[in-house]
């Protein structure tokens, strides 16, 4: 199993592929004989690269390690986890990263209430469905502002 984590470049298990990535159409990394690597990464991603970069750079100053590992259903995907908590899933598409952070459900009204919020992500928080008794909350690259990384992934290290 081929791995990529920020900073010291190691494998690492995860458990399960969150649903939402499952058949994911526009996959740049569909087959499993070819993991992502930075170079492909960057290709894949022209100019949204730099806002990838951004991202990985919040994860690493968070002390969140970003593991890729493929999956039959998703394709590769990314696991950005802190210890044993799964921080977020990431996945890249030609042009586009996603970057999905699950919270309780429940927790949508604080998570709304965070001063620092993009007002078009308030606004697609907002509107989103649940996944179960989850409320996924997708940034896409470069959609979204990279300078919104830092602020989901403290509401969750925060909320639980």
């Amino acid at each position: 199993m081929l791995g990529d984590r920020v900073g010291d470049r190691a494998n690492s298990p995860t458990l399960a592929t969150p649903s939402s990535y499952r058949c994911a159409m526009g996959q740049a990394f569909p087959d499993q004989s070819q993991p992502p690597t930075p170079k492909a990464i960057a290709e894949a991603l022209g100019d949204a690269d730099a806002a990838w970069q951004e991202a990985l750079g919040a994860f690493a100053d968070a002390g969140v390690d970003v593991a890729w590992r493929y999956y039959r259903d998703g394709g590769w995907l990314a696991k950005a986890t802190r210890g044993k908590a799964t921080m977020a899933w990431m996945s890249v598409e030609p042009g586009l990263a996603r970057i999905t952070f699950y919270f309780p459900a429940r927790l949508r009204d604080t998570i709304l209430a965070s001063p620092d919020l993009d007002d078009t992500l308030r606004e697609r928080i907002a509107a989103a469905a649940p996944v179960g008794k989850s409320l996924p909350v997708t940034l896409h690259l470069p959609d979204f502002p990279a300078s919104q990384v830092p602020v989901v992934l403290e509401l969750k290290q925060r909320l639980r």
